[in-house]
């Protein structure tokens, strides 16, 4: 219940099942590429090299940040000073 305690925008960055269902969506893209793989390993550097350029994407910059930040920085004053400078 704490979870919805938060403001929507933060509540939208906590929530990861999105990005790890897009992960998996990606992961399971390539794998059926190809139906047969000569051994495992060959399919872990086929999914190693992938979210690497999956990743390349999760650079962007998060839309609303110094609005959330703010609102963080009101209800955690203290535990966000150290880390902001």
């Amino acid at each position: 219940m704490a979870f919805f305690y938060f403001h929507m925008e933060i509540r939208k960055i906590i929530y990861t099942t999105n990005i790890i269902e897009s992960l998996n969506s990606q992961f399971r893209k390539v794998s059926n590429s190809r139906s047969v793989y000569p051994s495992e390993d060959t399919l872990l550097k086929v999914l190693f090299l992938s979210s690497k350029n999956i990743m390349k994407k999760w650079n962007q910059k998060v839309r609303g940040w110094k609005g959330i930040l703010r609102m963080l920085s009101i209800e955690y004053e203290d535990c966000l000073e150290k880390h902001l400078k």
